[in-house]
Order: structure tokens, then sequence, then C-alpha cells
């Protein structure tokens, strides 16, 4: 027995093309290769360890300075003009993009079947979007300076507690 999905005529051939450009692996592979490819990686390490030291002492009443949403504010909107071009790459618009995850999303639910692993893609393209995973990348970047023998400066990492505050 066959089903056949809203959109199989629009999106089985980018599943096609999409896993041609992967060589026979999952269709969403080209997307996940354009974040490590393309320099993207040593834009975000340079980004990371620029940022770093505004990281290393944390309030300690628990919060944290607003410069550090504004940096993920930063992080987000790499990540997201890298997709972009990652996007234009695959000679493809957001909106087939949108579609065809869409699509897959169908596939996942309604067939029971994720061969694409799309929610794990999912997972990992929206990480950067997470202000905790965000802290944990830059808490890290402090901690490796912070190592005997690194290029860092920092010798005393302090990591933020939390603390229950009354509110009334």
């Amino acid at each position: 027995m066959s089903w056949i999905l809203d959109g199989d005529e629009e999106n089985l051939p980018r599943l096609e093309r999409l896993r041609a450009l992967a060589g026979g692996e999952s269709s969403l592979t080209p997307f996940l290769r354009g974040f490590q490819e393309g320099g993207f990686q040593a834009d975000l390490k340079r980004f990371v360890a620029e940022r770093a030291p505004e990281f290393a002492v944390p309030c300690a009443d628990g919060s944290h300075p607003l410069i550090w949403t504004q940096y993920h504010q930063e992080y987000r909107d790499m990540y997201e003009q890298h997709f972009d071009t990652i996007v234009d790459g695959l000679e493809m618009s957001k909106e087939e993009v949108n579609e065809y995850f869409a699509w897959l999303h169908q596939s996942a639910k309604y067939l029971e079947d994720d061969s694409e692993d799309l929610y794990t893609f999912l997972e990992a393209l929206t990480s950067s979007e997470d202000y905790g995973a965000f802290l944990k990348v830059m808490f890290a970047e402090v901690r490796e300076r912070s190592q005997p023998g690194s290029a860092g400066q920092p010798t005393v990492v302090a990591t933020p507690e939390s603390k229950e505050i009354p509110v009334t």
C-alpha cells in the first residue's frame, strides 16, 4: 500500500536531489554540511573567543548582564544568516525549505517514517535559539581559556549559581 501526502509532487524530487547531493545519505545532510564547511566554524570560534572574557565573572546575584543577551542575539543572527547562505547554495528558497521540512514532518508524524532523522536535525538546527545552550558554549570557552597552557588569560573560572529570589 502506498500513502500519498500533500506536497509529494513538489517534495519527492527535492528529496531525491538533496539525497544525491549527500551521496545517498539523509537529504538533510547538505544543510548540516553547510554549517561545517565554508568557514562558518572558524567565524563561530572567533565570535566565541572574542566575547568569552565577558562571561568570566557572573553577577553575584545569579542574574546575567544585558550584554549577554545581546551577544546571544548576535550568535542567533550568525546562524540565521549562514542558514540563508546554505539555502541559497542549494538553490532553494526559504519558502521551499519550509515546505520541504513541513513535508518531512508530515511523513514522520503521519506515516511514522523519520528516515531523514528530521527531529535530530531540527534540534541541532535550532540549538542556537536556546539561551541556555549558548551559555554552555560561552562558559566552555571560558573554562578552556583557564586551563594551564591555554592561550587565554583568565585563571579563575566563575560559573553562575542560581539563587532563589523572593517575589512579593
